[in-house]
């Protein structure tokens, strides 16, 4: 034996009254059940039965007199019968009070215990169970068998709220039943296994209305059912597992239009499935993966198409599309690939056509047309990575500025250029928007240069013309101007004016200079900043040798010998300043 080491006096004081209780109780006890078995129903059953049997034992015998009847109204019937008949009222009185007394007053009449008592071990009947603290508060009203709480009956809380009605098994909600909050508006009404919501039920917000409706296993919604908002409409329809939307259903916003049909898996859109907008209009069709769009689908605005092709969490990858921008002004139409403008399609800005052709990642790729703001064609050609490359035009209004190759958006090749009027400009090669190379230079429509060009400018050899088309230089170039070995000609008759060397623009270094209307020479020597400087030949009119000898800014200088225009002998010899002779050589 155990000993806890702590003596409780109340407890072992009612240990023994209780004892002393029995002790006087027992005689008492005694004499009640012997005057009880002698007023109970089976004795008295017993003893009508005695006399009756002696009555009834000859029942088979005719009556013999009239003192075998008895007179009932104007009937007789025979006692036997009559011993008969109360024989069997007594049996089936008999049966009631044993056996069917018990079941009424179990079914019909209430006892009252306290909650673990030991007066309710192996009781069955109806029962009222009361709290062990206070034992004034009803815990339990209904059914138990043999102690344990089965059937229907009600389970309150301490303070007196009901918490559960329905059926019991071994004390555990099990069957119909319907659970309350505190408030007393119904939790939960439907089925229960093992004092969980198990098979069909409804399931209420504390406000009252429907929170959903359906099947449940071990508290989950499993199976078909319904979820309402808080304000009764629908939120979905479909399956659940494990109380998660998985399988087929349909989703819905809380004014009950549809948001979603089609397939779930842990409340996430998963498989094919129909998204639609606030107004009920389609917006996506296709399939999902992890709530996202993934695989093939459609996009949907005001009922047309805007894509069509393949989607990777929510971006589209591949197909055609039909976007548009924040004020719902259409701003790409066409392929697309990983999220991206791809092939054929059209690009606008504001509404307007900005781009008509083929893209490649986003950017224009291929043969194009761009747009300006007017919706006139800017640009029609080639496009590598979003610039002009290749062969293309540029255009201003309906007249063409260029015609010919780009690299990068610039000039770059073979190109022509013109002027907003539509007129030739240049013709030829170009380099970073720049004439370089061969080309011709043209003015109203003439060429007016035709030769090399360096960085946009005249260099190397070429041949310059008028507005007559007469060729009026035919040399060298250094940024647009005459420099190195070149010739001169009249712009009116086309006749040789010099020829030799150029800097700048003017006569430089070694060179003829001619009469351009006799086509003879005037002056052969040196030169500098167009004017004689150096060595040189001054010629008459008719040719004849002028002078010989020294210039300077124009004028003899220096040595030099002056001839006779008449008859072309020595007239002047020695050294001249400034045209003049001032030192005579004497011979």
């Amino acid at each position: 034996m155990k000993f806890s080491g702590h003596f409780d006096l109340l407890r072992a004081f009612r240990l023994f009254t209780k004892k002393v209780k029995r002790i006087f109780a027992a005689p008492i006890q005694l004499a009640y059940q012997k005057v009880i078995r002698m007023v109970s129903p089976a004795s008295i059953v017993g003893k009508m039965s005695e006399d009756i049997k002696v009555e009834v034992k000859d029942i088979r015998k005719k009556p013999a007199s009239l003192e075998e009847y008895y007179l009932i109204g104007k009937h007789y019937v025979a006692k036997k019968i009559v011993y008969l008949a109360a024989f069997l009222a007594t049996v089936v009185t008999a049966f009631f009070i044993m056996a069917g007394l018990p079941w009424v007053q179990a079914k019909f009449f209430t006892k009252t215990f306290v909650v673990n008592s030991e007066k309710m071990q192996g009781y069955t009947g109806r029962v009222r169970l009361l709290d062990n603290k206070t034992e004034r508060n009803v815990l339990f009203i209904g059914r138990m068998e043999d102690g344990r709480i089965n059937g229907e009956g009600v389970l309150y809380d301490y303070h007196g709220n009901k918490l559960y009605q329905g059926n019991f098994l071994m004390e555990m909600y099990d069957g119909s039943g319907e659970t309350f909050y505190s408030s007393g508006q119904t939790c939960y009404k439907g089925e229960f296994s093992a004092n969980k919501y198990d098979g069909k039920g409804t399931l209420y917000y504390q406000g009252g209305g429907v929170r959903y409706e359906g099947q449940f296993v071990q508290n989950f919604y499993e199976g078909q059912g319904t979820g309402y908002f808080p304000n009764g409409e629908v939120s979905f329809v479909g399956e659940y597992v494990q109380g998660m939307y998985n399988g087929s259903g349909k989703l819905y916003y809380r004014d009950g239009t549809l948001k979603y049909k089609g397939e779930f898996a842990e409340n996430q859109y998963n498989g094919r499935g129909s998204l639609y907008d606030e107004e009920g209009g389609l917006v996506y069709k296709g399939e999902f993966a992890a709530g996202r769009k993934n695989g093939e689908g459609v996009l949907y605005r005001d009922g047309e198409v805007l894509y069509a092709g393949s989607f990777k969490e929510d971006e589209i990858v591949e197909g055609t599309v039909l976007l548009y921008d924040k004020k719902g002004r259409v701003k790409y139409s066409g392929g697309i690939k990983d999220g991206k403008y791809q092939g054929e399609g059209k690009l606008y800005r504001s509404g307007k056509l900005l781009y008509n052709g083929t893209f490649s990642e986003g950017k224009y790729e291929g043969r194009g047309r761009l747009y300006g703001d007017d919706g006139k064609v800017i640009y029609k050609g080639e496009f590598a990575a979003g610039a002009y490359e290749g062969k293309g035009t540029i255009y201003a209004g309906k007249k063409k500025v260029y015609t010919g190759e780009f690299v990068q958006g610039k000039y770059e090749g073979k190109g022509e250029l013109h002027d907003y009027a539509g007129r030739l400009v240049y013709s030829g090669e170009f380099l970073s928007g720049q004439y370089e190379g061969k080309g011709k230079e043209y003015k109203e429509g003439v060429v007016v240069y035709d030769g090399e060009f360096a960085e946009g400018m005249r260099s190397g050899s070429g041949k310059e013309y008028n507005e007559n088309q007469i060729l009026v230089y035919d040399g060298n170039f250094v940024q647009n101007r005459y420099e190195g070995i070149g010739k001169l000609f009249d712009g009116k008759s086309g006749s040789l004016l010099y020829d030799g060397e150029f800097y700048q623009g003017q006569y430089e270094g070694t060179g003829k200079l001619y009469n351009p209307a006799r086509e003879i020479l005037v002056y052969e020597g040196g030169f500098h900043q167009g004017m004689y400087e150096g060595e040189g030949k001054l010629y008459r009119k008719n040719g004849m040798l002028q002078y010989e000898g020294g210039f300077l800014k124009g004028n003899y200088s220096g040595n030099g010998v002056l001839y006779s225009a008449s008859t072309g002998e020595i007239k002047q010899e020695g050294v001249f300043k400034d045209g003049e002779l001032i030192l005579k050589e004497e011979k």
